[in-house]
């Protein structure tokens, strides 16, 4: 045996030992991403990244650099990912004209890094989700949902003990990441019966709907709403469902300068008292504040990022008085209004294809899958047009961890998961 002959060898024996040890470590990631969702409520990014990394190992070992390379490039040539790229380019153009280019920085670093390592994971990690994984899914969101509620129904004894961040808010992200990844659980259990404990995934189930139900996240309850109508929709005509998807995310974007004006003019004053907990009459005001903020500049926008100082950027200047107040809340409060006030015109019609190509992608075949799938993106639209910012990386690694759990699924449909 030559030198060449075994030094490949003994890499073949490396690789075939380590392999399997890292795609674990990467499942082992996602199973406890909810758990940590639940004790700190902006960790998922940090368990998509570390399980991003294991699986990018995990192939590098397995197939070499190369491989892992010529997957992301051919993902990257598809239209979505054509489309992906052309975003992402433009919201780095936006340093250009960024009223706080060190905020654009940040916020390019921790959306878009969220992004990369959820693209790496979908396109290397679903093969590997076998029946303990999903099994392991569903207890990481029992315990996570044992955490929430016995916190909350303890008033926060425990964290007001340790003397760490005692507000009941908190819950709002991992009830969030919780009904997302409840998602693929249902829908493999439902697809494939005997794929996974159904009690388990029962009790899972139901953790997550007491969670949504006694936490403070209006958006978890209109997500749960939302995909409940979707599902039925879809049952009855997938096609339907798709078009009707497909018109409210194209109003929805193309016409969220106007969400202010139009919600303050159809909500009742007795539905915002009725909706005093969700602070629906502030929302309407800050949709307000941020659509003039668009008006004063529809084409560029502030810059990528920036909505967390739009009340300190000169478009604010140019803003009514009495609307500039409100610009200082953060963000939008609605993802597509905050990228046409980021982003301008081009941003939103990129925002839009993007969106109308992952439906596309949603909807294709028939059965349980592209329903379970159309509901999932109901639910993340319905809760980024009136929750938190676009941009937060807790948000894009949840929504990421569920997708990689459902291309499990959809290639278990397909047969090319045992």
């Amino acid at each position: 045996m030559t030198v060449a002959s075994s030094i490949r060898a003994s890499y073949d024996e490396s690789a075939t030992w380590i392999a399997p040890r890292l795609w674990q470590g990467a499942i082992l990631s996602l199973v406890l991403l909810p758990v940590g969702m639940a004790i700190a409520h902006r960790s998922s990014p940090v368990f998509l990244t570390v399980a991003a990394l294991f699986c990018a190992a995990a192939t590098c070992a397995e197939s070499g650099v190369a491989a892992l390379l010529g997957r992301m490039l051919r993902a990257a040539r598809s239209p979505l990912g054509m489309a992906v790229l052309a975003a992402l380019a433009w919201c780095i153009l936006s340093l250009l004209w960024s009223g706080a280019p060190l905020l654009t920085i940040r916020a390019l670093g921790e959306f878009w890094l969220s992004v990369l390592a959820g693209f790496v994971l979908f396109l290397t990690l679903p093969p590997h989700l076998g029946r303990s994984a999903y099994l392991g899914l569903a207890f990481g969101i029992i315990v996570a949902s044992v955490i929430i509620l016995t916190d909350l129904s303890s008033g926060l004894a425990l964290r007001q003990a340790i003397g760490v961040r005692s507000a009941s808010f908190i819950h709002n992200r991992p009830a969030l990441t919780l009904l997302l990844g409840l998602v693929p659980l249902l829908t493999l259990a439902i697809l494939r019966p005997g794929a996974v404990n159904r009690i388990v995934v029962g009790l899972a189930a139901l953790g997550v709907l007491g969670v949504v139900a006694i936490s403070e996240s209006g958006a978890a309850r209109l997500g749960a709403l939302v995909a409940i109508a979707v599902v039925a929709i879809a049952r009855t005509s997938q096609r339907a469902c798709a078009g009707m998807l497909a018109l409210a995310l194209a109003s929805a974007i193309l016409l969220a300068p106007l969400t202010g004006p139009i919600a303050g003019a159809l909500i009742p004053a007795r539905l915002h008292q009725a909706l005093a907990a969700s602070n629906s009459q502030a929302r309407v005001e800050i949709w307000q504040s941020f659509g003039a903020a668009v008006a004063a500049e529809p084409w560029l926008g502030a810059g990528f990022g920036t909505s967390a100082r739009m009340g300190d950027l000169p478009v604010a200047e140019e803003v009514a008085p009495e609307r500039r107040e409100l610009l200082g809340a953060s963000h939008a409060h609605n993802a597509a209004l905050q990228i046409w006030v980021e982003l301008g015109f081009p941003g939103a019609l990129m925002a839009l294809a993007i969106a109308l190509l992952v439906l596309r992608c949603a909807a294709q075949g028939s059965g349980i899958m592209p329903t379970a799938e159309l509901a999932f993106l109901a639910v993340v639209a319905s809760v980024s047009l009136i929750g938190h910012g676009a941009w937060q990386a807790w948000w894009a690694s949840s929504v990421a961890a569920a997708l990689v759990w459902l291309r499990g699924v959809r290639m278990r449909e397909q047969g090319m998961i045992g």
